[in-house]
């Protein structure tokens, strides 16, 4: 679904891209498939961040019902939910982003951790609630490696 967003996206934005083989990327306790994208093109960097954010991890599909409903029903800021990062180069070409699911914003009284699950039609919940929780983990662990923490 994800893949197929951005490929409308770019499409529509006449960005030419291929898409990479998908492969599994460990996180924590948490497997990932991910699909590196390449970009030929003369779109800036600010054009491809204007495709992949929000993308449907994040938004939901579709997208524009997604977020009127989001924003009509959730009473905090999604500030750090989600977002893109990685080393971005003036000439576009050895720019490399990333879409981060997760992350978390230090305080001076500790942190707070931004994550969610993806709920769809025919989740289990239970197990949507457990990868949360490993995924909290996997943050918890950056701020403590030393201990043995559980959410």
């Amino acid at each position: 679904i994800i893949l197929d967003f951005l490929s409308s996206k770019f499409a529509q934005r006449e960005i030419d891209f291929n898409i990479g083989d998908k492969y599994i990327v460990q996180a924590g306790e948490v497997s990932h498939i991910k699909s590196d994208i390449y970009f030929q093109s003369e779109a800036t960097v600010a054009d491809i961040i204007q495709v992949i954010h929000p993308g449907p991890a994040i938004s939901g599909m579709p997208q524009e019902k997604a977020l009127e409903l989001i924003d009509a029903i959730e009473a905090h800021d999604r500030s750090f939910y989600a977002g893109y990062l990685g080393p971005v180069s003036s000439d576009s070409l050895n720019t490399k982003l990333f879409v981060n699911l997760r992350c978390m914003a230090l305080l001076e009284s500790g942190a707070q951790l931004y994550l969610g699950g993806g709920i769809v039609k025919g989740s289990d919940l239970q197990s949507e609630w457990e990868e949360t929780n490993l995924k909290a983990q996997t943050l918890l662990k950056v701020l403590m490696p030393e201990s043995n923490v559980s959410v």
